[in-house]
């Protein structure tokens, strides 16, 4: 919260607003502790770290970044942003009934430091055994048009590109 209230003073303070246009209206959640269960808008969140590429810590040695990655009401999996599932998440989630998992799928082409490719996305949708799966975070370089219908073919329809104005409905 502090680097938010640094970098956007207006997204929290609406009165620090310097411009004539329209702030939106956050209600900020922040998350003490991954793996504790959050209560939001009357769903339960649970935020879990995934890698999200390295950096260079205090001693000039690489180190996981940490992300979060959330599990809504033990079946819907979002992660956004994500390029290595440590292997406490991953048992986690393998005990969770995945009906939608929404993953991070950058390109075709591995590797890439800090986000899944197809196979890592494909992969993690395998061992999750997740009913549904939509790919997000595409670069320019997949072409829905050319990509659909080869998902189609080796998913049976199971794992879709997400696009501009996807709409899912999610029961819970």
């Amino acid at each position: 919260m502090g680097t938010v209230s640094e970098c956007f003073p207006y997204l929290v303070d609406t009165s620090k607003a310097t411009g004539g246009g329209f702030v939106s209206d956050l209600r900020f959640h922040p998350i003490i502790k991954a793996g504790q269960l959050l209560p939001i808008g009357g769903l339960d969140l649970l935020p879990f770290y995934v890698e999200h590429g390295a950096r260079r810590g205090m001693e000039g040695h690489e180190e996981p970044y940490h992300c979060l990655g959330f599990l809504i009401e033990d079946r819907l999996c979002y992660l956004s942003d994500i390029s290595r599932m440590p292997d406490p998440t991953l048992s986690l989630l393998q005990t969770k009934q995945i009906d939608l998992l929404i993953v991070d799928c950058l390109r075709v082409e591995p590797p890439y430091k800090s986000h899944y490719c197809l196979a890592d996305s494909l992969g993690l949708a395998t061992q999750l055994e997740a009913k549904q799966t939509y790919l997000v975070g595409m670069t320019h370089t997949m072409d829905y048009r050319t990509m659909q219908p080869d998902l189609d073919a080796r998913t049976g329809g199971t794992v879709r590109m997400a696009h501009d104005g996807l709409r899912l409905l999610f029961i819970y």
